[in-house]
């Protein structure tokens, strides 16, 4: 066969095929779109201990957007508003809203995690694993450590950040269990290794701070004397004092 001949009848062959196949996927697109909603399937992921949000809370959002859509064209439903408005719950980290092949529509709804609960004067909330407000739950209380005393917005990120890096460092197993802040912004925290208060100061040099009271801790317990602490101070320079009970 002539090699230009060859080459067309090639050519035109893919051209058909790729025609072919755009049809037959708008065909199903266009399917799809049309085939009745036969359910709704809702999932809440929630982290470990901390079941904040529940199915039933999504119902009013659900309900405003003309859930549960049984019997209607997936046309007929505006995915990307749901999402969005879904994604605007205070206690949602993120959603996710899509169909399958049978029309069911399914909704992913991720918690967001709580990490500090912040009492405030009459104000009483959680902070998220990216330091934001979020709400209460009327369903559980989350298991989280409690900043207050007198706060403000650059102290509250303050006492958050010494709460998460408190979690992280070998020298408070546990973490702590609460932190305050005075007028003057001086922080006090009471670490679940001991039960004792630990005057800590401006939130600075946490590093320093945190090192030297691994070593005087080890040495206490070595001695036994870690359960008689009332007060520990490193406020101070270099030094660490502290007072028994």
């Amino acid at each position: 066969m002539n090699p230009k001949i060859h080459r067309v009848l090639h050519l035109t062959s893919w051209i058909v095929g790729a025609v072919l196949f755009l049809l037959l996927a708008g065909a199903a697109a266009w399917s799809h779109s049309e085939r009745p909603v036969p359910r709704l399937l809702v999932h809440v992921f929630t982290p470990v201990g901390q079941p904040l949000l529940l199915s039933s809370d999504l119902s009013d959002i659900l309900a405003e957007e003309g859930a549960p859509w049984t019997g209607k064209s997936g046309k007929e439903i505006n995915i990307s508003l749901l999402e969005e408005r879904l994604n605007d719950h205070p206690l949602i980290d993120r959603a996710e809203v899509f169909s399958t092949w049978d029309g069911t529509i399914h909704i992913q709804a991720y918690q967001k995690t709580a990490k500090v609960r912040v009492i405030q004067g009459d104000k009483n909330f959680y902070l998220d694993q990216n330091g934001s407000e979020m709400p209460l739950s009327v369903h559980a209380s989350a298991s989280v450590p409690v900043l207050t005393g007198d706060l403000d917005s650059a102290r509250m990120q303050q006492g958050f950040l010494l709460l998460t890096r408190a979690s992280q460092h070998k020298a408070f197993p546990g973490g702590w269990s609460g932190l305050t802040v005075d007028y003057f912004g001086m922080f006090t925290a009471y670490p679940l290794l001991a039960d004792h208060a630990l005057l800590w100061g401006r939130p600075l040099k946490f590093d320093e701070k945190a090192n030297k009271l691994s070593v005087f801790y080890s040495y206490m317990a070595q001695a036994g004397e870690l359960d008689s602490l009332a007060t520990v101070n490193v406020r101070y320079h270099g030094q660490v004092v502290y007072t028994a009970k």
